[in-house]
């Protein structure tokens, strides 16, 4: 009996003995799958934070293309315009040219028109001196080898104060050539003339910029010259 409870404790204590042993292979497949599961835990974090990386990446990449879509809109919004301005400032030209055209049509017609008034003088005289605007009567003048007769008035010429206004400035302007042209100078052939007898309008402020202007070396002593200027 004694050797049969000996072989039993034995048999038991091997058995105990091989279930360690298989505890101990299946601890180890634990710790290798836990081992696994750290591995892949850590896999899926670095994917996890790859993947936010690449949200903001493709968030930033739609903001971008958002900003540049903006921008490309203001930019054609912004040429859109320009092209319309420039349709506006040519229009503006063309309308500015027509218009002067038209004024200087107008004061052909008009300059016709006076010397259509003029009296038919026969025998033309050459006098040394040009006439003032305070001489009645009829006086004869060459100029540039033409032998004409100018026309006196008994009204005095037209006068500019120098406040430079477009309206007075323009109606100076006309009654200035009308008043000459009625007088029977050539505005253009007696430029130089016309534009000496300019001295008796200006008044104010406009005989500083007339004496300046006749005293400076480098501009054109003609009417047309000066008139530009104003």
């Amino acid at each position: 009996r004694e050797s049969y409870n000996t072989d039993r404790i034995n048999s038991v204590e091997e058995s105990l003995a091989e279930l360690d042993g298989r505890l101990g292979q299946v601890n180890e497949r634990l710790d290798r799958v836990l081992d696994g599961i750290q591995l892949l835990s850590g896999v899926v974090e670095r994917n996890q934070e790859t993947a936010n990386q690449n949200t903001e990446i493709v968030s930033q990449m739609q903001a971008f293309a958002e900003q540049t879509a903006t921008t490309i809109n203001h930019t054609a919004l912004a040429l859109h315009e320009l092209q319309q301005n420039a349709a506006s400032v040519q229009q503006v030209n063309e309308m500015a040219n027509r218009v002067a055209a038209a004024v200087t049509e107008m004061q052909s017609q008009q300059t016709a028109a006076l010397r259509a008034h003029e009296p038919m003088q026969t025998a033309p005289a050459t006098p040394t001196q040009r006439p003032t605007a305070h001489q009645a009567g009829d006086a004869n003048m060459s100029l540039g080898g033409r032998n004409r007769t100018l026309r006196k008035m008994d009204t005095k010429p037209p006068t500019f104060d120098g406040d430079i206004d477009g309206v007075k400035l323009n109606s100076f302007i006309f009654q200035f050539e009308s008043y000459f042209a009625f007088k029977g100078y050539d505005l253009e052939l007696d430029g130089v003339i016309v534009g000496l007898d300019l001295g008796q309008c200006v008044r104010k402020s406009a005989i500083t910029w007339y004496e300046t202007y006749m005293q400076r070396p480098d501009t054109i002593k003609t009417w047309s010259a000066m008139k530009y200027s104003l």
